[in-house]
């Protein structure tokens, strides 16, 4: 009973609510089985910063930020077996900054940047086994900047995926082992794309599409 009422409380603080020209922190330290995490933060002109660390197995992060004229910032740092994360940062004008870590073994971790006239920038680091890590950056007028950047490992799978309209499109994505998959996707209307894939090991794949 303690130790969920215990995750309550940290859900509870994690959210941050509409706020004007405010600044909205999330910190959120998770240890253990099975742990879920889910925040929130919503704004104009807001400052919206939200930093989790998991250690363990089969632990969850949920995060959203939005609103319009935000400068927001998403870390997550996990260790273990089975992790999963979902990112999305939306809006107009906005700033949005993913930082992903995982160590371990069948990670997933998934980023979402979309909305106008943002600048999106995306890093996510996978060392292990069998893991999976995407970058999706949709939208329009917007400058997307993506890095995927695998250090060692084996049998994982890496996709970015970079679409919209008038956009700036870069990706880089990085991978040290045997029997990787790397997939960049780069289209849609007017964007100039630029891609760059890395591959050093046995077995790999990189496959890159641009339309």
């Amino acid at each position: 009973m303690r130790k969920f009422l215990f995750a309550a409380s940290i859900l509870t603080l994690g959210l941050a609510f509409p706020a004007l020209a405010d600044d909205n922190t999330s910190t959120l330290d998770q240890l253990g089985v099975g742990n879920a995490a889910g925040i929130s933060q919503f704004g104009i002109g807001t400052t919206n910063t939200s930093d989790v660390d998991q250690l363990g197995a089969f632990n969850g992060v949920i995060s959203v930020q939005e609103g319009t004229g935000n400068l927001n910032e998403s870390i997550v740092f996990q260790a273990g077996v089975g992790n999963s994360v979902a990112l999305k940062e939306k809006g107009v004008q906005n700033q949005n900054k993913s930082t992903v870590f995982q160590f371990g073994v069948t990670e997933v971790a998934d980023v979402t940047q979309e909305g106008d006239d943002n600048k999106n920038t995306s890093l996510l680091v996978q060392a292990g086994a069998g893991n999976f890590a995407s970058i999706k950056q949709y939208g329009t007028d917007n400058t997307n900047d993506s890095l995927i950047n695998l250090e060692a490992g084996i049998g994982n799978v890496m996709w970015i995926d970079q679409g919209g309209t008038d956009n700036t499109n870069e990706s880089e994505a990085k991978t040290f082992g045997d029997g990787n998959l790397i997939i960049v996707t780069q289209g849609g209307t007017a964007n100039l794309n630029d891609s760059y894939v890395n591959v050093v090991g046995d077995a790999n794949v990189a496959v890159v599409s641009q339309f």
